[in-house]
């Protein structure tokens, strides 16, 4: 390879760097801040989210069908929670133990289990008190329209 190759590719990848460069720091700086991984919503978040675009008396229905679950989901929610601990744990642990992983994964299971019976309890008692329209919101996400 001679000069003039070398030189007629070094600008155009010059400015390429720059731009992607410059891109990651105007993204880094006036963005998003990075993600950091935390814990999910809990179950309040999700009813609050849900009511948001409800009338009032379906919103109150909501809350109240989700009320009378939520010792059940917040149960479930906090086992979840705990669940990230006893991972890292069994995972970082000096001798890997497959049946104390297994153990964990299947405790993990039975709360996501109890938690989405909880909530689907919790739904059809709103849907029975609530409008027709309620309901129609919620189908359709709560009233937002979709992506």
């Amino acid at each position: 390879m001679d000069f003039r190759t070398v030189s007629k590719w070094l600008l155009p990848a010059s400015l390429a760097v720059n731009v992607f460069l410059g891109v990651v720091v105007a993204t880094h700086h006036h963005g998003h801040p990075p993600f950091r991984p935390g814990p999910p919503p809990g179950p309040e978040d999700m009813v609050e989210h849900m009511a948001e675009s409800l009338s009032p008396a379906d919103a109150a229905a909501l809350r109240q069908a989700f009320a009378a679950q939520a010792g059940n989901m917040e149960r479930a929610h906090r086992g979840h929670e705990d669940f990230h601990a006893r991972l890292q744990a069994v995972l970082e642990a000096p001798v890997f133990d497959p049946e104390a992983l297994r153990a964990a994964l299947s405790e993990a299971s039975r709360g996501h289990s109890t938690f989405d019976e909880a909530m689907a309890a919790a739904m059809v008692d709103a849907a029975i008190h609530m409008s027709p329209e309620g309901r129609r919101k919620l189908a359709r996400g709560g009233g937002r329209p979709p992506p």
